[in-house]
């Protein structure tokens, strides 16, 4: 079923990479679930969380203002990361994440 969401969702969009993220989010419990999907092995890892979609999620949150600054913090399975955007004109000028790193 994932295959097929996106066979016909990313590959109109982005081509055919080999694999792409999947930022799941649940608006209800405020929590962002980051994925990968690996086109070869058909497989989808879940991961505790991720920088680059954070990134993501906060330019897609400020989507709809024109300008506007906001600071997201994005909870995730792994923890928290902080996004600071700024936005003027309709364009994304800063962002910059943040939050405790730890290895184990």
């Amino acid at each position: 079923k994932i295959k097929g969401l996106f066979e016909k969702q990313c590959d109109k969009q982005c081509g055919r990479p080999e694999a792409l993220g999947v930022m799941f989010y649940d608006s209800v419990k405020k929590i962002m679930r980051p994925s990968v999907y690996v086109y070869a092995a058909e497989t989808l890892f879940f991961e505790s969380s991720c920088g680059s979609g954070s990134a993501a999620f906060a330019c897609y949150y400020l989507e709809k203002n024109v300008d506007g600054n906001a600071v997201l913090d994005i909870i995730q399975p792994g923890g928290v990361i902080t996004a600071h955007i700024i936005k003027q004109s309709g364009m994304v000028k800063h962002i910059k994440i943040g939050g405790f790193v730890g290895l184990s």
